[in-house]
């Protein structure tokens, strides 16, 4: 089985290789996971990952009982023993560890709310699990959760990002209290924090943690990957299941989570947290004034992120589809980007891709100018 998504993603790289053959460098790519070098001297400059003097397997059933309810405390301050926790390497093996639960627990009717991480839909059939996709609706810049739709499919698990994939846009409270009449009605939520700024996981303010998994990567948030731990909160009656599938699907802690659960619980987690905030900020005003002058650009007003969403009004979510009409873009302005239907996002967003402002230095502003010049010119 083939996967779309990667598919597509070669394609694109086809493009930006071609580019590269003929200009002697590939073309500089604005949605890329990266960080630049002066974001990564930063907070590598701030950082004080303690050393690991351990080279014995490490699973969470093994570790201190004390460092996991610490972690706990720090994710969900207001959940106790009526919620377990397990660590695992990163998301995608969160990930798979609840698809698997899913499975075996008989869930019949599932939902992935869309836009989604594309690892989630790809778990779903290699464990055989049928779903739907229920897009968000975006309408007057707002993202609206279609509560009629889900209501009226009485799902028995529905899967949501937060903050929206590729937006660093949170719930808003009407949203947050549409989650908790699902969970009411008896629906498990599950809940992919992994980009979600610290201080604010959704599960800070859940009333019903009976029907709330939630999924969080604190270090991913700071678009730290070397190292880093996802962890899963859940409710207790999953404790056993999870505690022995865990061990068949993802096996031990490697050395850089294990640094990365006792950094967590540091002064200095803070200290790398307050490095982040103040660089994206900058980030953030940087392209600002770039784009303020672009009436057909709209961009989302966020509160904190790496993640920036644009969308251009002039252009249709076909050109976004049309590998010709990207590859003139590439070869006109050396800049590359995703579009957001990789995303999740379907053709209501119209022609749309995300920025990673962690990438911002010279360099980055300089291919974001020429990109977005390029683009606002078509009529």
């Amino acid at each position: 089985m083939l996967i779309d998504r990667i598919s597509q993603m070669i394609e694109m790289k086809e493009i930006q290789n071609k580019y590269g053959d003929i200009h002697g460098t590939p073309p500089y790519n604005v949605s890329s996971w990266l960080t630049s070098p002066s974001y990564s001297q930063e907070m590598l400059t701030n950082m004080k990952m303690p050393e690991i003097d351990n080279i014995e397997y490490i699973y969470t059933y093994s570790m201190d009982k004390q460092i996991l309810n610490d972690v706990k405390r720090k994710l969900a301050p207001n959940v106790g023993d009526e919620c377990g926790i397990t660590f695992v390497d990163n998301g995608t093996q969160a990930i798979m560890t609840l698809g698997n639960m899913i499975k075996h627990n008989n869930y019949k009717k599932i939902c992935i709310i869309n836009p989604a991480y594309f690892s989630v839909a790809q778990a779903f059939r290699a464990f055989d699990i049928k779903y739907d996709c229920v897009n968000l609706q975006r309408i007057g810049e707002q993202y609206l959760l279609p509560y009629d739709e889900l209501i009226a499919a009485r799902y028995d698990v529905v899967w949501l990002t937060s903050p929206i994939f590729s937006t660093s846009v949170y719930y808003d409270q009407n949203a947050e209290e549409m989650i908790h009449k699902i969970m009411e009605m008896g629906t498990l939520v599950i809940s992919d924090e992994c980009f979600c700024v610290s201080g604010n996981e959704l599960i800070h303010r859940v009333k019903n943690s009976e029907n709330f998994i939630g999924i969080y990567s604190p270090h991913k948030s700071l678009c730290i990957n070397t190292y880093k731990f996802s962890a899963l909160i859940y409710p207790s009656r999953f404790d056993t299941f999870i505690e022995h599938w865990v061990d068949v699907l993802t096996g031990n802690l490697p050395a850089s989570a294990i640094s990365a659960v006792s950094h967590f619980l540091t002064p200095n987690y803070d200290v790398c947290l307050n490095v982040y905030r103040e660089f994206m900020l900058a980030a953030r005003n940087d392209v600002q004034a770039i784009l303020h002058s672009k009436d057909d650009i709209i961009v989302d007003e966020i509160l904190i992120g790496s993640l920036l969403t644009l969308y251009f009004k002039n252009l249709t979510y076909e050109q976004s589809r049309s590998l010709p009409f990207l590859e003139n873009v590439i070869f006109n302005t050396g800049t590359a980007f995703y579009p957001s239907f990789l995303n999740g996002l379907d053709e209501t967003f119209g022609f749309a891709f995300r920025i990673n402002l962690a990438l911002c230095d010279k360099a980055f502003l300089a291919a974001l100018d020429c990109l977005v010049g390029h683009l606002s010119a078509y009529k």
